[in-house]
């Protein structure tokens, strides 16, 4: 069986990272226009050789406006990601903001396949947000396609947020393998939601492990976990509208 190196790995893991839309977007549900929900943010990366990583961050997830496309109402939906510490040691943010159909962004709807307008801005930019004509790498991490497979557990989960704590007894999840003869990737996701929460999730946890026959596994873990929620949501990118 042929060797795939430490390099490859890391490529695959954060590959298929990208996938873990299955049912582990934390956009669930379609809140009153205005609204926000903040996450902290943890990521970790393990495996044999050295290969290890972790950082931290918040995702900030709005409804920043809507619009009128072709006779169809829509919404503007922006997230800004900050890491505590990037690569080269520094904090990082990025704003993220889509226009995807409102009814997409419900029960059934497909907000990658029907995405009208993607917008983006990063704070080492000089000049200000750009408007993008290539499909958004980021997008699937955070809007979630209907799961097909997804079944309810007992899985109980303490969420604790800056104005209180919930209980939640049950999560949705969905685990995914992808085999090839030299490699197995199981994705699984777990969604612990709260539809008193704009957007209708409290806490998620995605994973990816890399198996290899005869060698140690890789695993990459995203999890997300409510840190607050409001109104009155701003636009980081006003000149997307």
């Amino acid at each position: 069986m042929p060797t795939v190196t430490r390099g490859l790995t890391i490529v695959l893991i954060l590959a298929a990272s990208m996938r873990l839309v299955i049912a582990g977007g934390p956009v669930q549900s379609l809140p009153k226009d205005g609204c926000w929900v903040k996450f902290y943010l943890e990521h970790e990366t393990s495996g044999p050789d050295g290969v290890s990583g972790e950082y931290t961050g918040s995702w900030l997830i709005s409804s920043v406006g809507t619009k009128t496309v072709d006779g169809e109402k829509c919404r503007w939906i922006e997230i800004e990601e900050h890491l505590d510490q990037d690569d080269d040691g520094k904090p990082l943010t990025r704003w993220f903001k889509y226009l995807v159909p409102e009814k997409d962004l419900k029960p059934g709807g497909a907000p990658l396949e029907n995405l009208i307008e993607y917008w983006h801005r990063h704070t080492a930019q000089i000049r200000n947000a750009t408007k993008s004509e290539n499909r958004p790498a980021m997008m699937p991490m955070f809007f979630r396609r209907t799961p097909k497979e997804a079944t309810t557990i007992a899985k109980p989960n303490r969420v604790s947020w800056q104005q209180g704590e919930f209980i939640i007894k049950q999560a949705e999840e969905q685990t995914q393998t992808i085999s090839t003869q030299e490699y197995a990737l199981i994705i699984r996701d777990v969604v612990w939601k709260k539809s008193k929460i704009p957007f209708g999730t409290a806490a998620v946890t995605s994973s990816v492990r890399l198996d290899r026959d005869g060698f140690p596994s890789y695993t990459y873990v995203r999890r997300l976990w409510l840190s607050d929620h409001g109104t009155s949501a701003k636009s980081k990118i006003p000149e997307a509208k």
